[in-house]
């Protein structure tokens, strides 16, 4: 009988959500970005499709986190990779490090870009 070895991803890009605001009585999950969050968010998305030869192998995935401000990121980034299919990932907003990696272990793909947050991110990427 033939063993099942699960597809990992040969490239990992980690974002962090852009800037978001601190509305007050909105819970931190409902967060939105803030102006400089929109337009960094889409200035990214700019540079990764100007980049896309270089950073993406393969097929590539977007995983992102439930919370509205990595939405909202990925929503701005994504009108610049029509082309790149995404999928929400409750489990990304307060995730462990361990937790982004199965996630990202999980999708299939060759390129896995997750969009989530601090502290997992700069964790994960040290």
């Amino acid at each position: 009988m033939a063993e099942f070895i699960p597809k990992v991803p040969s490239r990992l890009i980690l974002l962090r959500h852009a800037k978001s605001d601190y509305p007050l009585g909105v819970p931190d999950h409902d967060r939105p970005l803030n102006d400089r969050g929109r337009r960094d968010a889409e200035a990214a998305g700019h540079w990764i499709a100007e980049h896309r030869d270089e950073l993406f192998d393969g097929a590539v995935s977007a995983v992102v986190s439930s919370a509205l401000r990595a939405q909202q990121t990925w929503e701005r980034i994504a009108e610049q990779l029509t082309d790149v299919p995404s999928v929400t990932e409750p489990r990304l907003y307060e995730a462990a490090c361990s937790t982004l990696m199965s996630v990202a272990d999980a999708s299939g793909a060759d390129t896995v870009l997750i969009v989530a947050h601090n502290p997992t991110i700069q964790e994960t990427a040290a």
